[in-house]
């Protein structure tokens, strides 16, 4: 049996396996969708079809994905909620950093997502799909609960979590949200004089946050309260101002601040590195025409598991020193997820074998493994 085959059909078992609540006429489609998605390096099913081994015409391939994103049987949260402790399950006993960001979508939707920080990518970890530029269904606080809380629920024991985000974010409602979990919250604040944020110092002193502010080169950590409005909240504030730069970082943390704060959120600028792999460098999300929200979000759900799946083997490839093979030596050019998808074409299509599938069963259930 071709190497190709023979992990389509290894895919597919594992999937329907890991899926045991699905019907199988939805965990086999998806299983197709996955793996086309990682080859094609495209979300669109006509490129995704043309990629698999199938004794069928490529357009009835097409049709049976296209079935599969209209098919209102179809339930990403019963997908996800099945799939998500089992990506996670490695994970037990570590930090873990989740990017928190709203990215627009076509100027269609909002995808609110909630990402795991791997290195320098985010694989997502929880998402909604809500309209753009319209007043969505509930506030986002709701939302944003029942994603922690979703979470929450599949992380293995003895993880320590921290949500960071960027400006626009912060609230008191959503560092409550955080805390409600047992998890901690990062965010940066406007650095804008004019509409930043009061704060409340030792002794109740209510100032303005930018009046803290000295300029280029400042380096300053303290306790402050902030969100006057919400009757304050106590955090920890960071000012990181490097020079050359045109404004300063104003971090506020429920841990103790400082240059471990400022690390931590350099690391949330991996989450745009992922969206450029979603978008026209990659996999290419704006070109679907998609525009019904039910369906856009069982398109994430392919394509967030190919993200996975392309991440891991990337890593793979990068620890096992094959990089080489797939890039140019010096400065990576390619990033992880296109090195992965190299390297599995690699394995198939040179030596010949089959890559270890993403899944490893283990007596406890199965594990997304990282490592080789």
């Amino acid at each position: 049996m071709p190497p190709r085959v023979r992990l389509l059909h290894e895919w597919t078992d594992q999937m329907v396996a890991l899926l045991p609540e699905v019907r199988v006429t939805q965990a086999r489609p998806l299983a197709l969708f996955v793996l086309g998605m990682v080859w094609a390096g495209r979300v669109n099913p006509r490129a995704v079809a043309a990629t698999l081994p199938l004794a069928v015409a490529d357009a009835s391939v097409d049709q049976r994905l296209r079935r599969w994103l209209v098919n209102e049987r179809v339930r990403v949260d019963v997908l996800w909620r099945r799939l998500l402790p089992w990506l996670l399950a490695s994970r037990a006993g570590q930090p873990l950093l989740l990017v928190l960001d709203p990215p627009p979508h076509n100027g269609d939707a909002t995808i609110l997502m909630l990402g795991l920080v791997c290195r320098r990518r985010v694989v997502p970890v929880a998402w909604r799909v809500l309209p753009q530029q319209t007043h969505w269904p509930q506030a986002q606080i709701t939302y944003l609960q029942a994603m922690f809380a979703e979470v929450a629920a599949a992380l293995p024991p003895g993880c320590t979590v921290t949500v960071i985000g960027d400006r626009g974010l912060p609230s008191a409602e959503v560092i409550d949200a955080c805390r409600a979990v047992g998890w901690d919250a990062l965010f940066r604040l406007s650095a804008d004089a004019r509409q930043g944020h009061s704060v409340r110092l030792a002794g109740h002193e209510v100032r303005p946050l930018w009046d803290l502010v000295s300029g280029p080169g400042q380096r300053w950590t303290g306790p402050i309260e902030v969100f006057q409005a919400a009757n304050w909240r106590p955090v920890e504030l960071t000012i990181r101002w490097d020079r050359g730069q045109t404004e300063p970082w104003l971090l506020v943390s429920t841990q103790p601040g400082g240059a471990a704060r400022v690390r931590e959120y350099r690391r949330r600028a991996h989450a745009e590195a992922t969206y450029v792999e979603c978008k026209r460098r990659g996999y290419n999300i704006e070109a679907s025409r998609i525009k019904a929200l039910d369906r856009l979000e069982r398109l994430l759900v392919v394509l967030h598991l190919a993200l996975w799946w392309s991440t891991q083997l990337g890593l793979r490839a990068i620890r096992r020193g094959d990089r080489w093979r797939h890039d140019r030596s010096g400065p990576r050019a390619l990033s992880v997820i296109r090195i992965g998808r190299a390297a599995l074409a690699d394995t198939l299509d040179r030596l010949l074998v089959v890559p270890p599938l993403p899944f490893r069963r283990t007596a406890s259930g199965f594990v997304f493994t990282w490592l080789a």
